[in-house]
């Protein structure tokens, strides 16, 4: 379109695969069992989910922006960083996506898809498939920044914090 913006294209790309990463992920637990094991080092569990969901969106984001790098959280797509470098956690919490089905904690995981540009954090995705909801964040080349917050299919933005206070200098923490 021609009124696309820079980054509204990685933006939309990122949001479709965590979307579709997500029901993948809702799927195969709902279909069977999850293939549990231990990551090395004990670096916590990793299932089948993990795995699916981590091959869907590398395979996307390759497909579609095939000079980027990418760094996955389950290490089969990683890339040195480049340029261009999307990291990717096609399910971040899964020792409580693992959890019993009565549990509440069960909900609280998510996919998490993000785009850094040289050295500058430029767009986030964080989807809730088991909430209904998705967050978005993008910083424009021109500095411009946007915040989205999606809930069952309506999007609302959101305030921008002020962050003077988090450059202030270094705290002394009492003990």
């Amino acid at each position: 379109a021609d009124d696309e913006r820079p980054l509204d294209r990685e933006l939309a790309v990122a949001v479709d695969l965590a979307e579709r990463a997500g029901e993948a992920i809702v799927a195969i637990r709902a279909a069977h069992g999850l293939d549990t094991t231990e990551k090395a080092g004990g670096q916590g569990p990793v299932t089948e989910a993990d795995r699916r969901a981590d091959a869907l969106i590398c395979e996307g984001l390759r497909r579609e922006f095939p000079g980027d790098s990418i760094v996955s959280e389950e290490g089969a797509n990683a890339d040195a960083a480049g340029e261009r470098t999307w990291y990717v956690d096609p399910l971040d919490g899964t020792k409580n996506f693992v959890l019993p089905e009565g549990d509440a904690a069960r909900r609280d995981w998510c996919v998490l898809i993000g785009l850094v540009v040289g050295d500058v954090p430029v767009l986030g995705v964080v989807h809730r498939p088991d909430a209904g909801a998705t967050w978005t964040g993008v910083v424009r080349p021109d500095g411009s920044r946007e915040a989205v917050r999606t809930v069952a299919g309506v999007s609302e933005p959101l305030p921008r914090l002020d962050a003077t206070a988090l450059d202030a200098g270094p705290r002394k923490l009492a003990a």
